[in-house]
């Protein structure tokens, strides 16, 4: 599946920087990674679509984050935020400032990182520890006008009208870390080609549907195999196995 390299500029974590790059180049776009401030909006401005990413989020990454994301408004390219560790006070209250700042896309996270920002919520780490209330992501998507991305057992999308459950889920992708980071700049990569919630249903389901497939007993050997399931995933692979939901 190609998405004729296009160019998606990523300012995300360092724990699993290398994950993202390979996983937006598997499905056929093209990574720049860069959080200087003197340079990024340089960079946003040559490119296709923007992933921010808080996991290891400093001052400068902070300020390179709201540079970018208004240059990538200014150019009208989608931009995507995943909300890791939004449970951490300070970190909240950063989300919080990007999502005033900037136009979003796509917001993403698990159900305890949702329930963090609408709620007030706080728990430690960066996995989910519980559900998110999917009433209130609706509320949240269509106060915002964006397309919310829950991530878990169930993957859900909503834009606060439209709903879609993805239900390829596999236990191992708890295991190697990354998954959710991966998935974050897969979306960006399917949004640069068209940014709409039709293609972020796509690029949930290529992540849920090449984690499927390329589930095996040991974690290395998985996370191989996702990687090669992505890079070989098609629109019939996609009609065969993806289990959805609409509501």
């Amino acid at each position: 599946m190609v998405i004729n390299m296009k160019v998606i500029h990523n300012i995300t974590n360092y724990v699993t920087a290398g994950d993202v790059a390979n996983a937006e180049l598997a499905v056929g776009a093209s990574p720049t990674m860069t959080d200087y401030v003197k340079e990024v909006k340089e960079v946003t401005k040559n490119s296709d679509a923007l992933n921010l990413n808080t996991g290891t989020l400093n001052k400068q990454k902070l300020l390179a984050m709201l540079i970018s994301g208004k240059t990538a408004n200014k150019k009208k390219i989608p931009v995507v935020l995943d909300m890791v560790g939004a449970g951490n006070n300070h970190r909240r209250r950063a989300i919080l400032k990007l999502i005033k700042k900037i136009k979003f896309s796509v917001i993403k996270g698990n159900g305890s990182e949702f329930n963090s920002i609408i709620n007030k919520t706080r728990f430690s780490g960066v996995d989910s520890k519980e559900e998110a209330d999917i009433i209130d992501v609706e509320k949240f998507a269509k106060r915002l006008n964006i397309i919310a991305v829950v991530t878990g057992k169930t993957d859900v999308i909503t834009d606060g009208e439209r709903t879609v459950y993805i239900k390829n889920s596999t236990e191992k992708l708890k295991y190697i870390t990354g998954a959710g980071c991966m998935l974050s700049g897969i979306i960006a990569s399917y949004l640069a080609k068209e940014n709409s919630f039709f293609q972020t249903v796509k690029a949930v389901s290529v992540m849920a549907v090449s984690a499927k497939l390329a589930n095996c007993e040991n974690i290395g050997d998985f996370k191989v195999r996702l990687f090669n399931e992505l890079n070989k995933i098609t629109d019939e692979k996609l009609k065969e196995h993806t289990i959805y939901e609409v509501k």
